[in-house]
């Protein structure tokens, strides 16, 4: 369903599916930046290799395993 939707219009998916964030077609890190005396929301848009490093985080955990990395550029692939 969302990639029918997204033929047609801009689709923004928050996610903790490896499965979901495999098939978009740009990745983005949303996390919360603490080092200033306030909390701030602050987005990053990945590489490759932090799109790899990200998805095998979500299959596997932190730190990924040489597994989870495989897996993660499998799911990448498709």
């Amino acid at each position: 369903m969302m990639e029918d939707m997204g033929r047609r219009h801009q689709v923004i998916t928050i996610t903790h599916s490896h499965q979901i964030a495999a098939r978009g077609k740009a990745h983005y890190f949303v996390y919360k930046d603490t080092s200033a005396a306030r909390t701030v929301s602050r987005v990053k848009r990945l590489t490759e290799q932090g799109r790899i490093y990200e998805i095998a985080r979500i299959i596997g955990g932190e730190p990924p395993s040489d597994a989870a990395i495989k897996n993660a550029r499998e799911f990448l692939e498709y």
